[in-house]
């Protein structure tokens, strides 16, 4: 629920896959995590005063968060046990069949709508697990779960490349790295990799569950695994991404496109913990342009 100019991040993301055509949605929280179901509740008494106030547009907002929760059902997990437990929180609540399930992670915000489109299109044309990534610089793959690819089964459609994973390894040093492509949190999975995630064992140095120990096993049994370039994706768990979002969320036509191609263009600079701001704000806008 971190904001982005006021708009949490989780309704930004959902908003996305609403235009995609997405159904039903499930969430997964902590216990005491009130806020996030209070926010996509229908909140009639707030509606009826902004419209008593002459504020439709308001109260048209918070009526169409509303039709969003509608769709939402709520799902827990206690304490820390990785990304792949956090699924398994869900896996006996909601009928797959021979579909697959989009895994999303909240703290990455893919910036084209298109591009989490295409991961949808690989999947309902290949019946194959479908895994968003993004290049990210040598330096930074000890932070990612790099993905290792098959040069030679680059499956090129008319706007972007499909990769043949062969293997991920958890957040490598550069040196062990085996690309610089990173799996970030937009992933179709099949039922065969979900069934592989119960009996899958982790194999994380703080002995978290991770939903890559699944897709490894996928892949060890000779299945296929393919990965999508996501573009520009902004992590907006640190407070330069979470200032680039806020950014990016006012800036319309040929700004907007100047500066996601600064971004794209430009290694932003890394932030070690003596220097790291105490919020977001702390980074100027002009500082980011210069880079």
């Amino acid at each position: 629920m971190v904001p982005i100019n006021g708009v949490p991040l989780m309704q930004i993301i959902l908003e996305q896959l609403e235009t995609l055509g997405f159904d039903s949605y499930h969430i997964i929280i902590n216990p005491d995590d009130k806020i996030t179901k209070a926010h996509f509740e229908k909140d009639s008494t707030k509606i009826r005063k902004l419209r008593a106030k002459g504020k439709n547009e308001q109260a048209d907002q918070v009526e169409a968060i509303a039709s969003i929760g509608k769709k939402i059902k709520y799902h827990y997990q206690i304490g820390f046990g990785g990304d792949g437990d956090a699924v398994l929180q869900i896996l006996d609540k909601i009928e797959i069949g021979d579909g697959g399930v989009f895994i999303l992670f909240p703290d990455n915000l893919a910036l084209c709508v298109d591009n989490i489109k295409n991961i949808v299109t690989v999947f309902n044309k290949h019946k194959i697990p479908a895994i968003g990534v993004k290049k990210v610089p040598v330096k930074e793959t000890s932070k990612y779960g790099i993905i290792a690819f098959d040069n030679n089964a680059i499956i090129q459609e008319s706007s972007y490349d499909i990769m043949t994973i062969t293997s991920f390894v958890e957040k490598p040093d550069p040196e062990d790295a085996p690309s610089t492509f990173a799996s970030i949190g937009y992933t179709i999975l099949t039922k065969n990799v979900l069934n592989l995630l119960r009996k899958a064992k982790s194999t994380c140095k703080d002995g978290e569950l991770r939903v890559a120990d699944a897709l490894t096993q996928h892949s060890l049994q000779g299945h296929k695994l393919y990965g999508v370039d996501i573009g520009v994706c902004v992590d907006c768990g640190t407070p330069l991404g979470w200032q680039i979002a806020g950014a990016l969320s006012i800036l319309e036509g040929k700004n907007k496109t100047e500066f996601l191609s600064a971004i794209n263009c430009f290694q932003l600079p890394d932030i070690g913990k003596s220097q790291k701001p105490k919020n977001p704000s702390d980074i100027s806008l002009l500082e980011i342009m210069k880079i």
